[in-house]
């Protein structure tokens, strides 16, 4: 590329240097050079805006972009990518606006921003299924959105975008968004529906094995392994257990290993640019034969610089790996701990609420056999005494003069005593004891009931007949049943509403 940015410079073809420059920019990128590649984008980006060419500014802001996002800073990534957007709608190109849309909402989730990433998310999935020509990148937005929904706890509208994602995959066989797809709704089955997520994991397993996506494989087996260990399944949860954690041990050696071969071919880039600076400078003043000498003794040093920093990272690679296995250890063997400990306390639980429950169980039945027993007092009471002014009445009628005075104590005395308030209030609190807050609902509901009525009302919760009412009222069993066909008027019943079962279900 620089060859032939040389050739274009000397013919001055602008646009064959700036396509060049990009192409320069971007192998620099996968090699790692971040600075060489932004130099090389902003040098393209001047020549675009002295062309005029807004297609390839786009373009350029995307990539550099993309540098930034590699560098952890989204802000910088995010400026670029907005005004590469404003671009690709003033051109009038909606496939372009929905890449850099597309680009633009992984920078804001990347950020922490889900309101923004979800908008941009959603704008280039509008744009991509009007134009309907890049179904794979529909697929990744359904994905992305649903990724977004899981982290709001959005579990329905998750299942559903990551489902669409997996159709959309199916339709040009991209296994790789289906593992993806699958590992999540995995991940979200694992909290009701077990069976569902052991199978949508195994799916996404299966094709990342086969595709080799050894982080979506990593992430697989810790599903699965949580997924089997709630299921009861030790044995397998601990098999995959032991999978992840030898993956995860393999991926942190070949990340280290991948960023030592980045350090080293900048570090080799550095030493070749100040090597060759070196014979530039020293080709004018010195013989071939003692450049030759003096390039050799330069790359015997080299050779052994880059031979002691690789033994230093080897070492300190060594160092961190048995340093994480300790972690790993210990935060295991916490995990376990807590784990007991939590069982511990929720079988201490449980057997709380069981003894609380027992003892509330029991408290409303005492409470229940007090209330029969104090009502079944009160109906004995009455009928006795009701039984006592009857033969009274009837020595009154025969004109007994011995007794006469006696018996007029006794009706009077057994009058006064039939329907104290005081019975009343006692009975009133054993009944709220037990049927808490009845007599408050209905005066509630029905303000223009009658004390006679609130009574009615609770002797008829209790389930007594009109004989046993009118006994409790001390009145006749007519007048009971004629109490009752007021109270179903007050109370607005219809005819075929039976008012016991009324009472009871209120």
């Amino acid at each position: 590329f620089s060859q032939s940015f040389h050739l274009r410079e000397q013919a001055a073809d602008s646009l064959g240097m700036t396509n060049n420059l990009i192409n320069m920019g971007g192998a620099a990128y996968f090699a790692g050079w971040m600075d060489e590649s932004s130099d090389y984008y902003y040098r393209a980006l001047r020549l675009t805006d002295a062309l005029g060419e807004k297609n390839l500014r786009a373009q350029i802001l995307k990539n550099m972009s993309n540098i930034h996002t590699r560098q952890g800073n989204q802000a910088k990534a995010i400026e670029y990518l907005e005004q590469a957007l404003d671009v690709s709608r003033q051109l009038g190109d909606p496939k372009g606006e929905s890449d850099v849309l597309l680009n633009l909402g992984i920078a804001w989730y990347e950020k922490g921003n889900l309101e923004e990433a979800e908008q941009a998310y959603l704008l280039s999935l509008e744009i991509k299924e009007k134009l309907q020509n890049d179904i794979t990148s529909i697929a990744r937005l359904y994905n992305n959105l649903g990724l977004i929904a899981k982290e709001r706890e959005e579990d329905s509208l998750a299942i559903t975008r990551f489902n669409k994602a997996v159709e959309n995959a199916k339709l040009t066989n991209n296994r790789q968004i289906m593992a993806a797809a699958y590992n999540n709704l995995g991940s979200i089955f694992l909290k009701d529906r077990m069976e569902e997520a052991i199978e949508m994991l195994e799916l996404s397993l299966e094709y990342s094995l086969e595709l080799g996506l050894r982080k979506q494989v990593l992430s697989s087996y810790d599903n699965l392994h949580q997924a089997h260990f709630h299921k009861g399944n030790f044995s397998r949860a601990y098999e995959y257990l032991l999978k992840h954690k030898e993956l995860n041990d393999s991926l942190f050696n070949v990340e280290s290993a991948a960023r030592i071969a980045e350090l080293q071919t900048q570090y080799d880039t550095e030493i070749k640019e100040k090597e060759n600076q070196y014979l530039r400078e020293r080709a004018r003043t010195m013989q071939l034969n003692i450049v030759i000498l003096s390039i050799s003794a330069f790359a015997i040093a080299v050779i052994a610089v880059a031979f002691i920093v690789l033994f230093n990272l080897k070492r300190k690679s060594l160092l961190q790996s048995r340093a994480l296995l300790k972690a790993q250890t210990d935060l295991n063997r916490v995990e376990r701990e807590k784990s007991l400990e939590k069982e511990r306390h929720l079988q201490e639980v449980l057997f709380a609420e069981e003894e609380i429950n027992r003892l509330q169980k029991i408290q409303l039945e005492e409470k229940d056999r007090e209330l029969t027993t104090s009502t079944l007092h009160m109906l004995n009471k009455n009928e006795l005494l009701n039984n006592f002014r009857l033969r009274a009445t009837r020595v009154l009628n025969g004109n007994d003069c011995d007794t006469r005075t006696c018996i007029e104590e006794l009706i009077g005395e057994i009058d006064s005593n039939i329907n104290l308030d005081d019975q009343w209030d006692l009975f009133k609190r054993h009944f709220e004891s037990v049927h808490t807050g009845f007599f408050c609902r209905l005066k509630e509901k029905y303000p223009n009931l009658t004390q006679n009525e609130l009574k009615l009302c609770a002797y008829l919760r209790m389930n007594l007949s009109s004989k046993e009412i009118a006994q409790m009222l001390n009145i006749e069993v007519e007048s009971a049943i004629t109490k009752r066909y007021r109270l179903r008027k007050k109370m607005e019943l219809q005819s075929d509403d039976n008012l016991v079962s009324f009472l009871l279900d209120f």
